[in-house]
């Protein structure tokens, strides 16, 4: 081990694995901010360890010297800055300002020990750092890649490649101070560098000068937290990262997948809060476990898989008849045979937690830690396995989901699954509850209790008395599942196929310590979450493994965590107790006078003479709604609050339909506190249900009007508490909530779009009320109340239109029951039978079937609808126009070809998304293309992540005809056949909506194609369309190959642009990849001669095939099927995903061939 001997040791998030070589170097870095806590909370919030961090009075450590760290930015397909030989330093400060003697006396002292034991000689390679000019980047910072391969010394953060930050920003006299200084002579050299002072007071009230380190805040003395992202940017990143992940399918989906796995996309570079990747665990990996102190353990999970560590000498060993069949380890002398014969007794009290009444048949490990009263057993495992079939209630308890179908989901724990056992439940005790599951902030824990019965009753295992050690020989008890996030073949090496099964696999534990989650290296896969991490020397656990990274590390929680779990009826954080749920506070009233001046939901406000009003109804409805004693003649049923009002429904007690105005503009954020519901006494209060109606863990009070919508202006928090009313609640099921977030989503983003004005918005919302509802009742007096919960809710959303008039969409929250009762109304029994209903999630429908559901009626909103634009025309009442959507950008906002004209296509949905009406290539094309607009232009580091993930699609659907196919044709005998096919071109019907996305992306995207024609004097459609077809509208990338823009291309052609200095624009490339191909040179842009290009780009192939090119007439009455596929090969029945370039064409509406 290379640690430095004065060092104080704070492990963060770990190494980014080993060295690929080079000369060693020390690179320099400032944090941006004034303290190491601050700093200490950066690195963990975004895994960017260096080895060490230093201040005024300490040196810390984070990782070994020997391995890589995680401070440098590494381009995917670049230089592996971090792994090349890198010894990293980040120095408290800025890089604005100047260092201090006693900051840089350490510096010294520790670079004088990194240059002794890795042999760095004392240069500067690519000369010393660049001191700020005026507080800011000096800029002529020298990043020579070459002597970065070749030369050892010191690098400034601002001399690395493919990096942008220009720390630490020496000044001339610091270098020097740094290079003579050994740190120990005290202050010999203090009075020859008077401009560099002895400490640097002022640095607690200064910022960072560099954009994308702000991030690194300070916290309060000596916490060591990170900061975690708000409420609302984490539900931002969810909507915008989570479902397109999980949204992924087929050969697209899987090479994603790959991507994510291999490292060349990384989730977590996208924003998202790890906590909210755990739904992805089982597909795509999850990432547990936000930092947040001590207590129960509250760090970072490091990668979020189950991983093989070591490559060679972990070998999981197979378990039968509750013995561990011994191999002898060769790398692991110290492991013996009695040494594993002495945890053969822990055997028995570990199982598979098996699922009932769920698609998966088991989700991970537990094993037995406590008696329970009654004889039962208490049983821990991860809480990101009981997600999978449970919710956490608000006292911290679990609570069982039901399915898709309404059957409640339960746990078992099966203690046997070995490999020779006997089929059978002989081995299987149900779990009773859920003790605890720890909310995603905290350590990734779940306490079960389970029934045993006479012959079947585990002992506990015994927890270790004290943490484990550095290089404690440790071993883990569990299931290892088949996972393709691992090498495969080293997965067959170690398990040669045969998983799912019970495994002892022994291992060392990397890093121990107080304070940290332990790192180890056993070999562990999907599967072996919640298993026991065994201390062998110990004879006991001392862990719960929850996660780790392939060829890196493994991460359990320690037994400290898990005897805090235990020793107490309530868990522990940070190290106090958590009290009792606190009572709620008791149900308030408000009287006719208490709700005076409510000026309720106004329909005129929109403005510009146009008026949205409430709903019409008919007299069933009318009959239903309650009407308030202050009720007006043109009100009689509305409740009106601020900035809102209700329509209430007498038998269900219930809101019916609620309107708000929302002004974006002028909202005001209110703080949620100590909330209070009241009842509203301008109606019955027996038609009110209270808090008492919300005892069930399994009913969540909804509001109807969300909380936030109608705080604005002046009088936004009286707004806020109006949103407090019961006659604003109605029941909802918990498993709505897996669906909401997008739901949530919607107001804020059709508020912001372009094709909406202003930032006014009026909402409609209410549940849909069906006599088959779900009952439940309501307490256990003997009144024995009744009461239905709706299982689906719609919402619709109206605001100006840019150009006039309304815009107007509508939503439903559903499992699809709509949706099928829709297509059952029509008698359309082949789209019913192929309608499977699913998990909850939104769909956009045409608003005339929400009126058609709900019975409320919009006539103002007639032809506002851009799913059905044309007012005059009767739409088919045969069909049912909906979207089912994966993003809030699914949703459209403008008339749509794809539904409009194709509407029977959306029908046959399946709910899981495996059938949309567009093409899963179109479909996922919009997702990426969309989040791309989330990435900033001058984040290099993420905007290369988004590069990968386009090239990563783009290789999947497009493939060049190989070019010893076919010889080039002249022009000249194939000008008369491009007039010909393009005069008598058709879009063929189904294709439309398809072509239409295309097209209105070209006319997105114009003006910065219009930038490069104007350069080249080509037309901007013609580089459009080249980077429609060649880069499926990758910004992020270079035209030539999709390669990052954060360096010049490193595959084919490798080293464009040659004139590149990083941030530098998506144009500039794109005119560097056109003159590459000669367009810059040619003066005929007839569309007959651009097609000739754009099919001698692609290939002549097809000409031999007897078929038209799809690169040029996909989607078109002139091709139907064959296509080139992977490794250059034809096949006669595969079928182009991408629209053709003479059919985009047409759609633009170009001019006739000449």
């Amino acid at each position: 081990m290379a640690r430095y001997p004065g060092a104080e040791w704070v492990t963060i998030s770990g190494s980014s694995g080993s060295f690929t070589g080079g000369p060693f170097k020390i690179v320099h870095h400032t944090t941006e901010g004034s303290s190491a806590a601050g700093a200490f909370a950066a690195f963990r919030a975004n895994r960017s360890d260096p080895h060490f961090t230093v201040d005024e009075s300490k040196i810390y450590q984070h990782i070994d010297t020997n391995v890589a760290a995680r401070a440098l930015r590494n381009a995917p397909g670049g230089i592996e800055t971090n792994r090349d030989s890198a010894v990293q330093i980040e120095v408290v400060g800025f890089a604005h300002r100047p260092k201090s003697k006693a900051t840089l006396r350490n510096v010294a002292r520790l670079c004088r020990w990194i240059e002794a034991i890795h042999g760095v000689p004392k240069v500067w390679p690519n000369g010393p750092p660049q001191p700020a000019l005026n507080g800011k980047d000096p800029g002529g910072h020298n990043r020579d890649a070459r002597a970065w391969d070749t030369k050892g010394g010191h690098y400034g953060h601002s001399n690395v490649p493919e990096n942008t930050h220009w720390d630490p920003a020496y000044t001339s006299d610091e270098v020097e101070f740094l290079m003579r200084s050994s740190g120990d002579e005290a202050m010999a050299l203090n009075d020859e560098f008077p401009s560099i002072p002895e400490t640097d007071p002022a640095l607690a009230s200064d910022y960072s000068r560099i954009p994308d380190h702000s991030h690194v805040g300070d916290l309060a003395s000596g916490s060591v937290s990170p900061s975690i992202p708000s409420a609302p940017a984490r539900e931002e990143s969810r909507s915008r990262l989570g479902p397109f992940f999980t949204s992924l399918r087929g050969d697209v989906g899987a090479a994603v997948g790959r991507a994510v796995v291999e490292g060349r996309i990384d989730p977590i570079r996208f924003g998202v809060d790890p906590s909210e990747l755990a739904p992805l665990e089982r597909s795509r990996g999850s990432l547990e476990g936000v930092a947040r102190g001590s207590g129960l353990d509250t760090v970072r999970n490091p990668v979020g898989l189950e991983a093989i560590v070591r490559r060679v000498g972990r070998p999981p060993m197979l378990i039968r008849n509750d013995q561990i069949a011994f191999e002898q380890v060769d790398l692991l002398p110290e492991l013996t045979a009695s040494l594993v014969q002495g945890i053969n007794r822990f055997v028995p009290s570990v199982g598979r937690v098996e699922f009932v009444n769920h698609s998966m048949r088991w989700g991970g490990t537990g094993f037995v830690v406590a008696e329970a009263p009654g004889g039962r057993r208490k049983v821990v495992t991860n809480r990101h396995v009981a997600k999978l079939v449970a919710r956490r209630a608000r006292d911290g308890s679990g609570v069982f989901l039901r399915s898709p179908i309404g059957a409640r989901y339960s746990a078992n724990l099966d203690l046997r699954e070995e490999v020779d056992s006997a089929p059978g439940n002989a081995f299987t005790l149900p779990v009773v509850t859920i003790l605890y599951m720890a909310d995603d902030t905290e350590a990734d824990v779940a306490l079960l209790e389970i029934e045993v019965r006479e012959g079947l009753a585990p002992d506990p295992v015994p927890l270790a008395p004290r943490r484990g050690r550095d290089g404690e020989l440790v071993g883990t008890i569990g299931y290892p599942a088949f996972d393709d996030r691992n090498d495969l073949s080293q997965m067959r090496q170690y398990f040669n196929d045969l998983y799912d099964v019970k495994r002892f696999a022994p291992g060392l534990i990397m890093t121990g310590g107080e304070g940290t989650v332990l790192s180890h290296d056993c070999t562990t896969l999907g599967g072996n979450s919640g298993s026991c991490l065994v201390s062998l020397e110990q004879q006991a656990v001392v862990g719960l493994h929850f996660s780790g990274e392939f060829g890196i590390q493994n991460a359990a929680v320690s037994s400290e965590t898990l005897k805090d779990l235990l020793s107490s009826s309530r868990p522990t954080i940070g190290g106090l107790a958590l009290a009792e749920p606190a009572e709620e506070r008791a149900d308030g009233v408000h009287s006719a006078n208490d709700m005076s001046n409510r000026s309720g939901y106004q329909p005129n406000f929109l403005g510009d003479g146009t008026e949205v009003p409430w709903p019409e109804f008919g007299e069933e409805i009318a009959a239903d709604v309650a009407q308030p004693s202050d009720a007006t003649e043109e009100r009689k049923y509305e409740l009106r609050y601020t900035h809102f009002g209700v329509l209430y429904s007498k038998h269900r007690r219930s809101p019916r339909v609620t309107a708000v105005n929302i002004d974006g503009e002028n909202s005001r954020r209110i703080k949620r506190g100590d909330d209070q519901w009241f009842f509203d006494l301008r109606i019955d209060r027996d038609l009110q249900l209270g808090q008492g109606a919300y005892r069930d863990p399994e009913i969540d009070r909804g509001h109807m009007v969300r909380r936030e919508d109608p705080n604005w202006g002046d009088d936004a928090q009286k707004a806020n508490d109006d949103t407090f009313h019961y006659t604003n609640s109605a029941f909802q099921h918990s498993s709505l909530n897996q669906g909401k977030t997008l739901w949530q989503g919607l107001e804020n983003y059709i508020l912001e779009s372009a094709r909406t004005e202003g930032f006014r918005a009026c909402v409609f919302t209410g549940p849909v009320f069906r006599d088959d509802d779900p009952e439940f009742l309501l307490d256990s007096s003997s009144s024995r109340q009744v009461h239905r919960v709706p299982r689906e809710f719609w919402k619709v959303v109206v605001m100006l239109k840019v150009g006039g008039g309304l815009h107007a969409t509508g939503y439903v929250l559903s499992q699809g029951d709509i949706i099928r009762e829709l297509l059952e109304r029509r008698s359309r029994v082949e789209a019913v039978e192929g309608f499977v209903l699913g998990a909850y999630r939104t769909f956009q429908v045409a608003i005339r079937h929400i009126e058609e559901i709900t019975g409320f009626k919009f006539p103002a909103l007639r032809g506002a609808d851009p799913l059905t634009p044309n007012v005059e025309e009767s739409p088919d009442p045969s069909q049912v126009t909906y979207l089912p959507l994966e993003s809030v950008t699914d949703a459209i906002l403008t008339p749509s070809v794809s539904l409009a004209e194709a509407g029977a296509e959306s029908d046959v949905f399946a709910a899981r998304g495996d059938n949309v009406p567009a093409p899963e290539s179109i479909k996922l094309l919009h997702r990426i293309v969309a989040l791309q607009e989330s990435v900033p232009d001058d984040d290099l580091a993420l905007g290369g992540q988004m590069a990968r993930l386009f090239q990563t699609y783009q290789g999947e659907i497009t493939f060049k005809v190989p070019g010893d196919e076919a010889p080039a044709p002249d022009f000249a005998k194939l000008k008369d056949e491009y007039k010909a096919l393009y005069q008598s071109c058709a879009i063929r019907p189904e294709r439309k909506g398809e072509v239409a996305w295309y097209v209105t992306r070209l006319n997105d995207f114009r003006p910065r194609y219009e930038k490069v024609g104007s350069v080249l004097n080509i037309p901007w459609w013609f580089i459009g369309i080249t980077h429609a077809l060649e880069g499926s509208f990758n910004f992020k990338g270079h035209l030539h190959n999709g390669d990052p823009l954060s360096a010049r291309t490193v595959q084919v052609p490798k080293g464009r642009p040659k004139k590149w200095n990083p941030p530098s624009d998506w144009e500039s490339s794109a005119v560097d990849a056109l003159t590459m191909k000669g367009y810059a040179s040619q003066t005929d842009w007839s569309i007959e001669r651009s097609f000739y290009r754009f099919e001698a780009y692609n290939g002549w192939g097809y000409r031999t095939r007897g078929i038209n090119t799809p690169y040029l007439w996909s989607f078109s009455n002139h091709y139907a099927k064959g296509k080139y596929i992977k490794d250059g090969k034809y096949d006669s029945s595969a079928v182009s995903k991408q629209c053709g370039a003479a059919v985009m064409l047409k759609m633009l509406g170009i001019g006739e061939p000449r």
